[in-house]
This record gives C-alpha cells, structure tokens and sequence, in this order.
C-alpha cells in the first residue's frame, strides 16, 4: 500500500480543510446578515418629505413643530 502523509499529516491536511469550510460558512453567513443590515425596506415609490421648520406656540408657552408625511403641527402638551 502506498500510504504517503503520516498520522500526523492527515490531522494536518483534514484540520486546514475544516478550517477552510469554516471560514466559507462565516464568509457566506456575514454576507447574508451584512446584506439585510444595509439594504432597508425599499421605499422607491415614496418621494423624500421636507417640513418647513416653523413652531407654533402652545397655550402652555411650549411650542410643536411640523411633523409627518403631512407635516402638520404636533400636538400641543395636554391636547
């Protein structure tokens, strides 16, 4: 029989390939994760809402500003 790699060369070569699929299986699992972190829900239909940045006083000396896709005043305190 032709048995070239010792003992200790087949832990050698079985441990690099172990290490090799573990590395594959992070690579593939830090791709999948870093893909849903950085790519939010798609809002493509939805034009960017800019509010004016006007206060409006409220009867107890605070005062709300325009809020919302809408961008009507917020509510006053006790409203």
């Amino acid at each position: 029989m032709m048995n070239s790699l010792t003992k200790e060369g087949k832990i050698v070569v079985f441990g690099g390939l172990a290490l090799l699929i573990a590395v594959a299986i992070g690579i593939y699992w830090w791709q999948r994760g870093d893909a849903r972190l950085v790519q939010p829900p798609s809002n493509k239909d939805q034009e960017p809402v800019y509010c004016t940045q006007d206060a409006k006083l409220c009867p107890d000396g605070s005062y709300v500003s325009r809020m919302g896709p809408s961008c009507e005043f917020a509510a006053c305190p006790g409203e």
